[in-house]
């Protein structure tokens, strides 16, 4: 269960629970996750909470894929994939080490060098050494 008056943010302990659940064994590679009315319903949580969790395990820390229409599944350990940003401003891209709260959120338990990609002045989005990333400007992917 999540602690709904505790200083972390439920939908990383929601997050949390679930990628024990995939190191024990419990959830097997390529099937499914908790979908977003499984976790609304079993953590008593709302929908977006519930999408953060899987955004998080997905985008994050590479844990799940999501297959549209079909819903989330398991990764097989070792397995990436590649990341593709469709840009159509101007895009910074950087590398450096990752802060103790940004370990924390990727899901990673030492530190390794972190890509992070912001576009046209937004918010930075991480991603862990080893990911593939591709910039596609608009109108050529």
């Amino acid at each position: 269960m999540v602690d709904h008056d505790g200083d972390t943010f439920i939908y990383l302990e929601i997050a949390e629970e679930i990628a024990q659940r995939i190191a024990s064994g419990q959830l097997r590679p390529r099937r499914p996750v908790p979908s977003e009315s499984q976790i609304m319903s079993g953590w008593g949580v709302s929908r977006d909470t519930a999408r953060r969790a899987i955004r998080h395990l997905r985008d994050k820390r590479r844990l799940i894929y999501t297959v549209p229409m079909r819903g989330s599944f398991v990764r097989p350990q070792g397995e990436t994939d590649d990341v593709t940003i469709v840009v159509e401003d101007e895009v910074v891209v950087g590398a450096r080490m990752p802060t103790a709260v940004e370990l924390a959120e990727l899901g990673l338990d030492h530190p390794v060098p972190v890509v992070v990609v912001t576009v046209a002045g937004g918010e930075p989005e991480l991603y862990p050494a080893g990911s593939r990333i591709r910039l596609v400007p608009v109108g050529k992917s």
